[in-house]
């Protein structure tokens, strides 16, 4: 019965960061890749505005921009408006859950352009 339950803990406990997203300690996480969409409507009720990067593991990632970007920590958030699909970009932040990055609390997070 112990066995069991330790392997349903463990089975629980897997990593739930794509794989291509190489950890940075401190400051987050860091994903690169290219702008397959950009959401400002959500900033007109103030609410964050949504980037989705497309890693180049094929993997979907949702960057939440804050609306008051300038209440936030973080450097370069103001190239939001300026991003289009295709771009290509690097995200520097913290999951709020899996597949979904913010970067705003820390002033080592970051968005800006990747050449």
């Amino acid at each position: 019965m112990r066995v069991l339950l330790l392997l349903v803990l463990l089975a629980g406990c897997k990593n739930t960061v794509p794989v291509e997203v190489r950890a940075i300690v401190p400051g987050g996480d860091v994903v690169r890749g290219t702008v397959q969409s950009v959401d400002a409507q959500p900033m007109t009720y103030d609410a964050d505005g949504l980037v989705v990067v497309q890693t180049e593991a094929g993997t979907a990632v949702t960057i939440h921009v804050p609306a008051r970007m300038h209440l936030c920590e973080a450097e370069g958030l103001d190239v939001f408006h300026d991003l289009r699909p295709g771009d290509r970009v690097e995200v520097r932040g913290d999951w709020d859950e899996p597949g979904h990055l913010r970067p705003c609390t820390s002033p080592e997070h970051y968005l800006c352009r990747a050449g």
